[in-house]
Parts: structure tokens; sequence; C-alpha cells
């Protein structure tokens, strides 16, 4: 559910060009003729991928084993990078506030996570869907209302 909407959307990952644009995974509008609306999605976008860069760097600074290849599969690579964030973040919590305790992230969630995003990995090519073109149209009307005025 997007904040302060009704609005309801499927987890994705995002990425830059290079990847396709599906239901699982957004990506920008191409850099041409683009709206003042598109301009503030694909802003949004790559703000919110800065974070993403930069909490990842802040793990693999911490976990070193992220620096280099994982050499498993790719489910067992997702399940040690999920479990390192889970780790991670339950050691900053409780670092700040030791006196409660924070649930790490289940196998059921993990487990989850996998299937609803590992099972078909984004293509470098490929056509993208209505339904996917139909999703960013959404995102990018949501963050004209909740962002474009400012």
């Amino acid at each position: 559910m997007l904040p302060f909407s009704d609005t309801l959307l499927p987890l994705m990952t995002i990425s830059d060009d290079a990847f396709a644009l599906t239901t699982k995974n957004m990506k920008p509008y191409p850099d041409r003729n683009l709206t003042e609306d598109q301009n503030l999605f694909n802003y949004m976008l790559s703000r919110n991928r800065r974070v993403v860069e930069c909490c990842f760097g802040i793990l693999a600074k911490t976990w070193q084993v992220i620096y280099c290849t994982i050499w498993r599969d790719p489910r067992s690579a997702s399940k040690i990078v999920l479990s390192l964030i889970a780790i991670h973040n339950f050691i900053r919590e409780d670092n700040i506030k030791n006196q409660k305790t924070y649930d790490l992230i289940s196998e059921n969630e993990v487990n989850h996570i996998l299937v609803q995003h590992f099972e078909s990995v984004p293509s470098i090519a490929g056509r993208s869907s209505n339904e996917a073109k139909q999703i960013r149209d959404t995102l990018k009307d949501y963050f004209k209302l909740h962002y474009g005025s400012r």
C-alpha cells in the first residue's frame, strides 16, 4: 500500500536503464522528450536507488563477504544477503535501544521475499508489459500528487 493512499502495488526492485521494466522491477522513463511528471518520477526513483546503494555500502563495509562474488546459487546468495541485513539491523537497533529486543526476519519472510522477487530475475533485454507501464504511471501520478509541488 502506498503511504497516504489506498493504492496497492506489488513489491518490486528498482534499477537503472540496463534492466527491463517488469511488474517486479521498476526503471526510469527513457530520457527522450520527458514530461515534468516523468522527470519527477525519474528523480524520485534515482533518489531511492541512491538510498539503497548507500545502505548496501554500509552493509558491505561491515560484512565484507559482500565485497566479493558470493559463489552460491542466486537463492542461497539472496538468503545470505537478507540474513546479513537482518543481523546488521538487529545489532544497530540493539546498540541504540539495548533494552528492547527485536525479531530477526523469519524464515517464512525470507522465503516469501525470495519467491516474490527472485523467481524471475529482471532481464537486460525485452519488451515492457502494459501492466508494468501502468504500475510506473501509477507511481508517477503518486509522486506528482505527493512531491510535485515542492
